[in-house]
């Protein structure tokens, strides 16, 4: 047996289950290595920063341009050294736009393995070559894009993509930063509609709808963001395989109140009973009053509500959330005063839902700097706490508070201080598990967002 090739191959192995600074060591130590090492090194995403490619690693990959990009899987690309300095793309240097546009002219002939693409402020980096819109567009390999601060040129190569996506991350910006951005490039169902029968994953802000377009029978889940209007038979009809919903910074605008919620709701309703609802939603994380006025009609089993859309923690708006999608895992996370988690309505319907439905309770709030009197405000909590656990069906709880560091006059100085509110955590947690007839386990967390000073205390029923 040939022994060197023997130890080639275990120097292989070894790179295989190494990380990029030990493989690149190893390629210096002689010429065997350093090429067998090529498709170890370029396993991992290559960070190109257009306005320093002499430190980045571009220059490990124009060395042998043919040959190493046919093992490059993935790449993020920014502008500048910091995605937030906006319009940096005016000092990279002459050459590289011309450089980054043949880069991928190759890569769509060659890049068999390349699967992955990272772009921050991607307009920005469109903009830098006129062609670089259509050459990427002319990639068929890619499954996964992120892109942010994406803009006009961004969604026309976006709708001219050959590759069949299976994740998508889009962040667009908003009107006023460009104003080429048209109602048809924020509509999701027309800016992907080439991956309409592989995408599985959409990520997407400043969502517009319609009532018509392609469908995405196989994606399962949605995640918006920065969305203001929401008709839920568009998002069924386009999406009617859906398993999980996620709504982050959004907010209704034609609802101040309580009762334009309620008629955005209804109609909402009206439109599912005529046309269907999901079938497959288990999972529902974003505000509670978005929730209410998408009126779903189907039972949802995991459902983390907040209170960060304006709409506050009504009690009518909780429970009937709460009577339509009987969840058996309920989380909630408050930023508000808790004073509204406190009030008898509230208490009246978690009790009745953690008697029926919910199993497993998870609650966060998050203590605003005006709160002067905390401790005495965490005692009437778990007051509350103790009824809505009576006699139960919860079987798992867990509750975290946190707090501003300020609050308790910790400066940021001294933030590695152990100051912690004057509270009986251990007393509480036996308190609590002696109401939970079903209590398997609890976890009581209090910090002042600094984890090392926070503390934890759990118990398990034996």
């Amino acid at each position: 047996m040939d022994q060197s090739v023997l130890l080639e191959d275990v120097m292989y192995i070894i790179m295989s289950f190494s990380d990029r600074p030990t493989v690149s060591r190893m390629m210096r130590t002689c010429r065997t290595l350093h090429r067998g090492g090529v498709p170890h090194i370029l396993r991992d995403d290559v960070n190109l920063c257009l306005s320093s490619l002499d430190e980045s690693f571009f220059q490990f990959l124009l060395a042998n341009l043919d040959r190493r990009l046919r093992y490059l899987r993935g790449l993020s690309i920014s502008p500048g050294r910091f995605s937030s300095e906006r319009h940096i793309s005016r000092h990279i240097q002459d050459g590289v736009p011309e450089m980054l546009n043949s880069l991928f002219t190759i890569l769509a002939t060659i890049g068999t393995n390349f699967t992955r693409l990272e772009l921050y402020d991607a307009e920005d980096i469109f903009q830098l070559h006129p062609r670089l819109p259509d050459t990427l567009a002319s990639l068929t390999e890619l499954e996964e894009v992120k892109m942010s601060s994406a803009g006009s040129l961004s969604c026309k190569m976006l709708r001219n993509l050959q590759s069949r996506l299976f994740f998508a991350e889009i962040s667009l910006l908003d009107d006023g930063d460009d104003q080429a951005l048209t109602f048809q490039d924020k509509i999701p169902a027309t800016l992907l509609q080439g991956s309409r029968t592989t995408l599985k994953h959409l990520s997407i802000s400043d969502v517009n709808t319609t009532p018509s377009g392609p469908r995405y029978n196989n994606l399962t889940v949605l995640e918006i963001v920065n969305t203001y209007a929401f008709i839920t038979q568009h998002y069924v009809r386009t999406f009617p395989g859906l398993m999980k919903l996620y709504i982050s910074d959004s907010f209704i605008k034609d609802a101040r109140n309580l009762e334009q919620l309620r008629a955005i709701r209804e109609a909402n309703i009206m439109q599912q009973d005529c046309m269907g609802t999901w079938k497959s939603l288990c999972t529902y994380a974003g505000p509670l009053g978005i929730m209410y006025a998408l009126g779903l009609t189907c039972r949802i089993t995991r459902l983390q509500l907040d209170d960060t859309d304006d709409h506050g923690f009504d009690h009518r708006i909780l429970s009937a959330v709460l009577s339509t999608a009987r969840p058996s895992h309920l989380t909630i996370m408050l930023e508000s005063d808790l004073v509204e988690f406190g009030v008898p309505e509230v208490i009246s319907t978690l009790r009745e839902r953690c008697a029926q439905d919910v199993e497993h309770l998870h609650l966060e709030f998050y203590l605003k700097a005006g709160d002067t009197d905390y401790s005495q405000r965490v005692r009437e909590l778990f007051d509350v706490l103790s009824t809505i656990i009576d006699s139960s069906a919860v079987t798992t709880f867990k509750l975290f508070i946190k707090w501003p560091s300020f609050i308790w006059g910790i400066s940021r100085e001294a933030e590695t201080s152990p100051q912690t509110p004057n509270i009986d955590l251990e007393a509480y947690a036996d308190m609590l598990l002696a109401k939970g007839k079903k209590l398997r386990s609890l976890e009581l967390h209090v910090s002042n967002g600094m984890s090392r000073n926070g503390r934890t205390v759990r118990r398990v029923r034996d």
